[in-house]
């Protein structure tokens, strides 16, 4: 009988697909200045980036729509970041979509602490 060894073959895997969460906060121009402020500063601290920034403004009602980019493909601790930091600042309700393409499609408005 002949035996023969053979070595195990690498599996190439392909890098993960980034995630992109997308952001829609509203409120008065000063609130949202504000609100940006903080996310920014808090942002400095985590691996991910902001990919985009879109922000439109109506007499007293403004909207600021921030999209991330997570290079991890797993949105849920960003997520849960945002949740507890949009808990600690005081917003109430926040838009959030999550696609793993460039664009992230709307999602449902959500409270933060259901997130």
């Amino acid at each position: 009988m002949h035996f023969s060894t053979q070595s195990p073959t690498s599996v190439r895997r392909a890098p993960t697909a980034p995630a992109f969460i997308t952001l829609t906060f509203y409120g008065s121009p000063a609130v949202l200045a504000s609100i940006r402020k903080r996310l920014y500063e808090e942002l400095r601290q985590r691996d991910e980036s902001v990919a985009d920034v879109r922000y439109s403004a109506d007499g007293d009602q403004a909207c600021t729509a921030i999209s991330l980019r997570s290079d991890t493909g797993n949105p849920w601790p960003l997520i849960t970041w945002l949740s507890d930091l949009c808990r600690d600042m005081g917003v109430q309700t926040l838009r959030v979509g999550v696609s793993p393409a460039a664009r992230a499609q709307p999602a449902p408005v959500v409270a933060p602490t259901h997130l």
